[in-house]
């Protein structure tokens, strides 16, 4: 980093003197003279407003790094969240197609009959026949409790 001597003794190495002509020489009395007052205050004076300029960008550099990484990491943390509801979603996909088949199944629709054993279709009737019995039963427990007599269970209901 630069500090005020190493900074105006360079500005001052590369420019060129005021007096100078054209040949290069420079004026006898030009040599003798000493510097400004007003030439220090002016290099001394970027300098301190190059340095202002140079905290403020790194303070802006550095907030703007702290933003960066907290927007990394709410990304990372949805990018995870985006995963797992994949994979929820796949499964769930999953067990949707496999419950479609089985209703299909259930339905009798050929073409997914076609692809099972005799022994698969014996037990998708076994199946079948035991619902139909569970609904049997269900349809005879409503009349019952809603036709016949509670005391007696011959005569309907008043």
């Amino acid at each position: 980093i630069f500090n005020k001597k190493t900074f105006s003794k360079k500005s001052k190495s590369k420019t060129k003197p005021e007096n100078e002509n054209e040949n290069g020489n420079e004026n006898d009395h030009a040599e003798d003279a000493p510097p400004s007052a007003h030439e220090p205050s002016n290099t001394e004076s970027a300098f301190e407003a190059l340095q202002n300029k140079l905290e403020l960008q790194t303070k802006i550099s550095i907030a703007l790094k702290m933003k960066y990484e907290k927007v990394v990491n709410v990304y990372r943390e949805l990018e995870l969240k985006h995963r797992g509801a994949e994979k929820q979603l796949k499964k769930i996909e999953h067990d949707m197609e496999s419950n479609s088949k089985e209703l299909d199944l259930s339905r009798g629709v050929m073409h997914e009959l076609k692809k099972l054993s005799i022994h698969e279709l014996h037990e998708l009737e076994r199946k079948l026949l035991s619902s139909l019995q569970n609904v049997q039963k269900a349809i005879a427990m409503q009349y019952e409790n809603k036709y016949d007599c509670r005391v007696c269970m011959i005569r309907e209901k008043d």
